[in-house]
């Protein structure tokens, strides 16, 4: 939990992520040019959480010398569109349909680490919120931005790279 009570890990009941769906966000994070060019990481992965962190770069910083506020909405859009992949099902993909980011402080700090939770799982829509904070230098985290995207569930087409981690069997979509 950080210091304005945002608690990621507790957005839904405790459920497993299994190994093959860490496996296809992971892949389909990977291969994200953008995601490698910003330097991204994908730190953490639960079922319907995410944690993506990116280290201060000079390239990633505005004139005043603070993170882009384009990174921050890279952040909230890629976090939550991940959370929302680890609750569909196999053979499926994941696309923003809408987000929106509200900047709240200046980025100022050595790395930016958002979180994002799945608050409404559905058939077509996933509704997910995330929070960015920046690690001062002693570490502390800083809330500076909040966000929330709807994350549309496209059925039978998953990312190439995604696919590439499993086999869908005719009978069951999930892989089962």
């Amino acid at each position: 939990m950080t210091t304005d009570g945002f608690n990621p890990w507790a957005a839904l009941p405790d459920a497993p992520l299994p190994d093959i769906q860490e496996k296809r966000v992971r892949a389909g994070v990977a291969a994200q040019g953008f995601t490698a060019h910003l330097g991204a990481e994908l730190t953490a992965l639960g079922s319907g959480r995410c944690r993506i962190e990116i280290a201060a770069r000079p390239e990633l910083m505005q004139n005043h010398g603070v993170f882009h506020g384009g990174v921050i909405g890279y952040l909230i859009d890629n976090a939550c569109a991940c959370a929302a992949a680890t609750l569909v099902p196999l053979g499926h993909g994941v696309m923003t349909a809408d987000f929106g980011v509200s900047l709240l402080a200046a980025a100022a700090g050595g790395r930016l680490v958002a979180d994002a939770r799945v608050v409404k799982p559905g058939r077509r829509l996933t509704a997910v919120e995330a929070r960015v904070h920046v690690l001062t230098e002693d570490g502390t985290p800083r809330l500076v931005a909040t966000g929330r995207a709807s994350i549309a569930v496209i059925e039978g087409r998953e990312s190439p790279a995604a696919a590439a981690t499993h086999t869908v069997s005719q009978e069951d979509p999930r892989g089962g």
